[in-house]
């Protein structure tokens, strides 16, 4: 990914989601997403060396993909960026 993709992807991430999770996940978060907040943090992290990317659930959810509320407090994934 380039810095130059970060608008698209974040769109995708936020319309997929709120395609995806309805009935799922709480409307009230997945109608508060939003793409421009979503690619700010993304080009506030990106390039950073390590930088650690965490999606995480609503703590009220505390769901994750395959079901279950997990030990993790509801985080979905993690990943290591690298420059």
């Amino acid at each position: 990914m380039t810095e130059a993709d970060i608008d698209a992807v974040s769109a995708v991430r936020v319309q997929g989601w709120q395609a995806a999770y309805p009935g799922l996940m709480p409307q009230a978060y997945l109608d508060a997403m939003s793409v421009a907040r979503d690619a700010a943090e993304r080009r506030s992290r990106f390039g950073r060396r390590g930088a650690a990317v965490a999606v995480r659930t609503p703590s009220a959810a505390g769901v994750r993909p395959g079901g279950g509320t997990g030990r993790h407090g509801g985080r979905l994934g993690r990943a290591r960026t690298r420059p």
